[in-house]
């Protein structure tokens, strides 16, 4: 009668290296997820930033223009109603007049 169910000394020494290596994998995980778990912690303390914010540029509603295009709408609200196309060529113009623009 042969025993077919024992451990033999080589099949020991796997087992206890797959074991050691299943405990070192499962400790590396719980690492992981405890330092993102800190981090998202850590980032909902913080004060949200909205995209205006992050670009510094003024909400919609301020009504002080900030950019030559503003002043060219503000200084004639009609302007509005052109199109893109005509609205394009009529800041080209103003931008002339004003001496905006690059080449003289």
């Amino acid at each position: 009668m042969t025993d077919t169910h024992l451990i033999t000394g080589a099949h020991a020494i796997t087992i206890i290296v797959l074991l050691c290596v299943a405990l070192f994998l499962l400790l590396w995980i719980l690492t992981v997820l405890s330092r993102i778990s800190r981090q998202l912690a850590q980032s909902s303390a913080k004060p949200v930033r909205t995209a205006t914010a992050a670009s510094g540029s003024p909400p919609a509603n301020d009504p002080t223009p900030n950019s030559d295009f503003d002043r060219f709408i503000a200084e004639d609200p009609a302007r509005l109603q052109l199109t893109k196309k005509e609205q394009a060529a009529a800041y080209r113009t103003w931008r002339k007049k004003q001496g905006l623009t690059w080449n003289t």
